[in-house]
């Protein structure tokens, strides 16, 4: 009997889908290689895939010839160490044209940098991955907007600066990362799986594309699980696969959902609980079942949306990010 092939979803580092959204940011590098200024905010949900978006950009930037940057913000950093993380990355990807290693804020490099490349005849792109996360958010936020729109600013520019939720625009663009389209996700399992001579059941393939809910994150991990879960007899994966292997699910995507639940107050976990269920509910409707005002409640659930557990569906209304996470509540 031939050995089972290796997992084929394991490690994967592949962008899923959304190739119009992909699209669009190709023509964003582009203007900037031709002088174009711009800098947006781009917002996703908790596993939408904004790092590796942001990854591909800085891959697709070099490409074009941009002097580019990806920084990963943790929180706690301010506008020293983020700048400091800046300089360092561009002296090391770009040693011929770097700012100096002492630049302590983000007006100096901005200026710097831009006066450098100008005399390279190169544009610049930098990725702030998760830069909600940074101190004083707001103001860094509103200082490179009016350093970038500076009429003495004389290059080709790119920032784009992504988290779940900004307050608000600080004047720059906004963009929201969309989720996977279902056609998208089935394509994707069915692909991956073709070299491997194994199958996947419709109601099993409705299962984990419904359960990941266009999450990326959240449906390669559920795939992992169902593929390891065969013996090397079996060539379809079943909807009693599934069914059998949801603990096992739960248990990976624990430690994506304990990095969400440890974040939140144990007002905010109020909230999530009544939200346990998964169902869209209105602020109205929250507010009486927790017995609170209304606008605590719109507090808390603002503060939710931002840290990722939560979603804003429409005008006043909210849900949890994915329908597996209101398991992981339940069960705590």
């Amino acid at each position: 009997m031939p050995e089972k092939a290796n997992n084929p979803f394991v490690a994967k580092e592949e962008w899923i889908g959304r190739k119009e959204w992909a699209a669009q940011w190709e023509h964003a590098l582009d203007a900037a290689v031709h002088g174009r200024r711009m800098a947006i905010i781009l917002e996703g949900m908790y596993g939408s895939g904004k790092t590796m978006a942001l990854k591909n950009m800085q891959q697709s930037a070099r490409h074009h010839g941009l002097w580019s940057a990806y920084v990963s913000v943790h929180e706690g950093d301010d506008e020293r160490s983020m700048v400091r993380k800046i300089v360092s990355q561009l002296r090391e990807e770009h040693p011929e044209g770097a700012p100096a290693a002492g630049i302590a804020t983000v007006s100096k490099l901005l200026t710097d940098v831009d006066h450098i490349a100008k005399n390279a005849h190169r544009g610049v792109a930098l990725f702030l991955d998760d830069g909600n996360e940074m101190r004083a958010c707001g103001r860094l936020l509103q200082k490179i907007s009016d350093m970038l729109f500076h009429e003495k600013m004389q290059t080709g520019w790119l920032i784009v600066i992504s988290g779940n939720r900004f307050e608000r625009e600080y004047g720059l663009e906004r963009r929201m990362l969309p989720l996977l389209e279902r056609e998208d996700a089935v394509a994707y399992i069915e692909r991956t799986l073709a070299p491997t001579k194994i199958k996947i059941g419709k109601e099993c393939l409705h299962l984990a594309v419904e359960d990941a809910a266009g999450n990326p994150r959240i449906l390669l991990a559920i795939l992992r699980i169902l593929y390891d879960q065969l013996t090397r007899e079996e060539k379809l994966i079943t909807k009693a696969h599934y069914l059998r292997t949801m603990r096992k699910i739960l248990n990976m995507l624990a430690t994506l959902f304990d990095d969400l639940y440890y974040k939140t107050s144990q007002q905010e976990r109020k909230i999530l609980r009544v939200m346990a269920k998964g169902e869209a509910i209105p602020v109205s409707e929250l507010a009486k079942r927790l017995r609170l005002p209304i606008n605590t409640v719109t507090t808390l659930a603002l503060r939710l949306v931002k840290k990722g557990s939560l979603v804003k569906v429409e005008r006043g209304s909210y849900q949890l990010f994915n329908p597996l996470y209101g398991r992981y509540i339940l069960k705590r």
